[in-house]
């Protein structure tokens, strides 16, 4: 099962529901698209997002209610939904280098002191990966980012 989801292939098989919205103001009608008729006209590796410069499936579907070309696509509540880890605040998530994805989970501690050892082990064990520390949505530490021992403070 893909950690993230990219392509229409990746929502079918995870058992994502996607609901489509009709753009047009007077209509806003609102409908569970049928995930593999669309990937049967599209493809299942047409991405799941629109991406800039390629036309995405949303803009060619129509509505059923008024005939109104384009929709907007919303993901529905997982059948399946993935469990919390514990509640567990702090977290170091290794990332993709160039898009900023996230690919995985390394760790999920509730103490910030062992949150910053399992980050340092991380960074050691995964060298030139993009890997963070955080805690919630805010990032504490990135592995970009290099300290210089004996810099001037407020500077």
């Amino acid at each position: 099962m893909p950690r993230t989801l990219k392509t229409l292939e990746d929502a079918r098989v995870t058992g994502q529901e996607l609901v489509a919205t009709c753009l047009q103001l007077q209509c806003r009608h609102r409908w569970l698209v049928d995930l593999p008729k669309v990937i049967h006209y599209v493809g299942g590796a047409h991405s799941l997002w629109p991406v800039r410069g390629q036309r995405h499936f949303s803009e060619r579907m129509r509505c059923p209610a008024c005939n109104g070309k384009g929709v907007h696509i919303w993901m529905g509540v997982p059948k399946t939904p993935q469990p919390l880890m514990g509640g567990l605040p702090y977290a170091v998530e290794n990332r993709d280098v160039g898009s900023e994805v996230l690919v995985s989970v390394l760790a999920k501690v509730g103490h910030i002191s062992v949150a910053h050892a399992a980050f340092e082990a991380a960074v050691q064990a995964y060298p030139g990966r993009r890997l963070s520390l955080t805690e919630g949505a805010f990032v504490l530490r990135d592995s970009r980012l290099v300290v210089v021992p004996g810099g001037k403070k407020g500077a």
